[in-house]
């Protein structure tokens, strides 16, 4: 621009549109540098690019030089590319998958993070107070935290402190190692309490992360969703709840309030949290996780504390190979229910905030190991149910079509063995020729079991294949029904004869119908929760004396 106004200034104001070639070329020669000659061609065919697109109106033309004997056709000419390696296409960088913790690493700090917040919690943030209100006094002296007059009294405080655990029990060992000081250095260590403010400061972040993994535990929440708790996070936490603020999938750009159920020990956690948050921030300030000791501002970064927290207690190895990210909790709760939980897929949609069940299911299958290790627990599950239904059995505690027979066989077995009542390895015996070794009898619902095996017939199949327990019929001869189905039964009745009762006063012929046949199948499961109902409910009377009088 200096160039331009110096020796060829324009009429309008503009800069570059009335410059020919050799005006541009006089420009880049008079520096001697190549890196700046390099630099203004550059600019150059970025403000022709500009131009040529119609963002720029004062943009270089390349108008024809006023040199008529000079052939140039450009100002600038493009480097050369002639002996330049050829360029490779971009790999696409492989999406991330995160792995779910270990289940020894969940156990090891969630029993950590239990006993804190149980023990250790309140006397370890009542001596924290005490030490920040040390520094707040000398700091009135003109004396910072590092003075030695402060150390020592800092020091002298901890050392005195009355620690004791949630029994009144003195706490002089950890049942674990955290890092702290030691006679030479800094190390893990199970001693306590601590010699230093700086370990009891390193022992106040541990808790903090222990309160965060408990609730990302209990919840599943997104690292972004558990980071946005406030105080008012907490005002539902009479009916053991947890809210926040959700960004992903929502339309609005403040985000959306919703909220979580809360196991009552991350109820614990977020009251202990909440007093931790109110000793170290600013007064005005209303934010949940806190940096410890950087003045109690937002903590906007949850893994790296959650990091080094895992290396302060000594658990790195246990993490597995991926660090110990806020975001792997996630995939575990996913682990867990998907392992654990009956209709996992939906409880996850749910708990999760997803869309559609396929981003469910990349959790849900995000361990390479699920698949076998749901085998294995299906498998472990399907013989505890055998065994506890054959005892149900033997105490006449069973219901469905499958009751009888089974009785009948498991009497046989007894006597077949010379025993006059059944002991433990009649029942497990009976278990495992049963459910082959545990490869049958499946779970339809809570409480209730299909029996059927594949050489036998059932209405669910109607032949002789695999048993297919979502075409469950209540008749069905291999439904055997445990004791904790009788309140499901009753309650369901119950809601269906209200149901009832409404179609009909609003003349749904077509629904009524459905109902009746509903509840007549849960009348045939239960004879005592039967009697009960139609002796308080002239409907469901009505519609056994008709069912009976049809079979007869």
């Amino acid at each position: 621009m200096e160039w331009q106004i110096k020796n060829k200034p324009s009429e309008d104001g503009c800069v570059w549109s009335h410059l020919n070639e050799n005006d541009l070329r006089r420009m880049q020669e008079i520096s001697t540098n190549r890196k700046t000659q390099e630099a203004l061609g550059a600019i150059v065919r970025w403000l022709i690019d500009a131009g040529d697109r119609g963002c720029l109106v004062d943009y270089p033309r390349l108008l024809p030089s006023d040199d008529t004997t000079s052939n140039a056709t450009h100002a600038i000419p493009e480097k050369g590319r002639r002996g330049e390696k050829a360029l490779e296409r971009t790999k696409k960088v492989k999406e991330r998958n995160w792995q779910p913790f270990p289940d020894e690493f969940v156990s090891q700090l969630i029993w950590r993070a239990l006993w804190m917040q149980e023990n250790l919690g309140r006397p370890l943030l009542d001596c924290w107070r005490g030490l920040r209100e040390i520094a707040d006094v000398h700091a009135t002296r003109g004396r910072s935290s590092g003075h030695p007059s402060v150390i020592a009294e800092r020091d002298a405080f901890i050392a005195s402190f009355d620690w004791r655990d949630a029994d009144g029990t003195a706490i002089q060992e950890l049942p674990f190692m955290i890092h702290q000081r030691l006679d030479a250095g800094h190390g893990l260590s199970s001693s306590w309490p601590p010699r230093d403010t700086k370990s009891l400061n390193v022992a106040v972040g541990v808790l903090q992360v222990l309160n965060l993994s408990t609730v990302a535990f209990c919840t599943g929440a997104r690292s972004s969703e558990l980071g946005d708790a406030t105080d008012k996070s907490l005002e539902a936490l009479r009916d053991e709840r947890f809210s926040a603020r959700t960004f992903k999938l929502v339309e609005e750009e403040t985000g959306k309030l919703r909220d979580w159920p809360l196991h009552p020990r991350a109820v614990q956690a977020l009251n202990l949290q909440s007093q931790l948050s109110i000793i170290c921030r600013p007064a005005d300030e209303t934010h949940l996780w806190c940096t410890v000791s950087r003045g109690g501002s937002k903590l906007l970064n949850l893994t790296e504390p959650m990091v080094a927290t895992v290396e302060n207690l000594g658990l790195t190895e246990l993490a597995g190979e991926d660090r110990a990210h806020v975001h792997r909790w996630r995939h575990t709760v996913a682990k867990l229910v998907a392992l654990s939980v009956v209709g996992a897929p939906q409880v996850l949609l749910d708990l999760f905030g997803h869309r559609d069940l396929e981003m469910t299911l990349r959790y849900m299958l995000s361990d390479p190991e699920v698949a076998q290790d749901a085998m294995k627990v299906a498998k472990e599950a399907s013989y505890a149910l055998a065994i506890e239904a054959i005892e149900e059995t033997v105490n006449n505690n069973t219901g469905g079509p499958a009751a009888t027979p089974l009785k009948q066989g498991l009497e046989k077995l007894r006597m077949e063995r010379g025993e006059e009542k059944y002991g433990v390895e009649t029942i497990r015996e009976a278990a495992d020729i049963l459910t082959f070794n545990g490869r049958h009898w499946e779970l339809v619902r809570p409480g209730i079991l299909c029996t059927k095996t594949l050489g036998q017939f059932g209405p669910c199949t109607q032949g002789h294949g695999e048993p297919d327990p979502g075409s469950c019929r209540t008749g069905c001869d291999h439904r055997l029904e445990l004791e904790r189905s009788k309140k499901h039964a009753e309650e369901a009745m119950l809601c269906l004869l209200a149901e009832r009762a409404g179609a009909e006063a609003e003349g749904l012929d077509m629904l009524v119908a459905n109902l009746d046949g509903q509840i007549l199948a849960h009348l045939k499961r239960w004879p005592d929760i039967r009697n009960r109902i139609i002796a308080a409910n002239d409907l469901a009377r009505q519609l056994w004396e008709v069912s009976l009088a049809e079979a007869a």
